[in-house]
């Protein structure tokens, strides 16, 4: 866990171009102006030669390498094909336990939407920011569509075993890609072809209907539905 006194010591003298949001071209104009370091950010003090470099990100760079993010819970919206919830933690920690903690809440409020709007996805992606700022994005591939809250944690928990690497992380996201409405899902099946193994409640719901469609009459019930 990085607390806020502890800043000066471990982030501020980390490169200034290992910095999220510092790119080649951005580092070139820093170093010009004898910024070398996070730290070096941190503590300029002409905020109006910042402004002249960098333009509006100028402020929010200088926030971050202070240690200073007030992002709150954010939904992700710039795609209208995922549904995604992220969070930045109260405070920077590697603890496993913690961590895991709140991909199962982001699992949930990610399956709750989803379910909420009627979307299934085919994708789930885990994205992880590091006390530096660095941000790192994982995806996997799903066998079927869903929006199972087990099937999406489950993925997401996969990802984040095979990725971290013990670093102290600030925030956590994970995100339902390539999602479709499910009134558009339907499993290619046949009655006289033999069923793949069912996965998840998503599959035997979306089975059930496809039976009754052909059997032209809803004979067929969900056991512990409906009676």
């Amino acid at each position: 866990v990085i607390r806020k006194k502890e800043i000066p010591v471990k982030l501020w003298p980390i490169p200034i171009n290992k910095m999220f949001g510092v790119g080649k071209k951005t580092t070139a104009q820093l170093l010009k102006i004898g910024i070398k370091t996070i730290g070096d950010l941190a503590n300029y003090p002409d905020d109006y030669t910042l402004k002249m470099l960098l333009g509006v990100n100028a402020y929010t760079l200088k926030k971050w390498a202070q240690g200073i993010d007030k992002s709150p819970v954010k939904v992700e919206q710039d795609d209208p094909k995922s549904i995604g919830h992220s969070r930045t933690l109260e405070h920077n920690t590697n603890d496993y336990q913690e961590l895991t903690s709140l991909l199962a809440k982001l699992a949930k409020l990610v399956s709750q939407r989803a379910k909420k709007e009627h979307m299934l996805g085919l994708s789930v992606s885990l994205t992880m920011k590091d006390a530096s700022f660095r941000v790192k994005n994982r995806s996997c591939q799903l066998d079927d569509y869903t929006n199972d809250q087990e099937v999406i944690l489950t993925s997401a928990l996969n990802l984040f075993d095979k990725n971290y690497r013990g670093e102290t992380l600030r925030l956590l996201g994970i995100t339902l890609q390539k999602t479709i409405n499910e009134s558009d899902y339907s499993q290619q099946i046949s009655l006289f072809e033999p069923l793949k193994p069912l996965k998840n409640k998503n599959e035997i719901q979306n089975l059930v209907k496809k039976l009754n469609q052909e059997l032209g009459k809803d004979l067929l019930k969900i056991a512990g539905g409906e009676k």
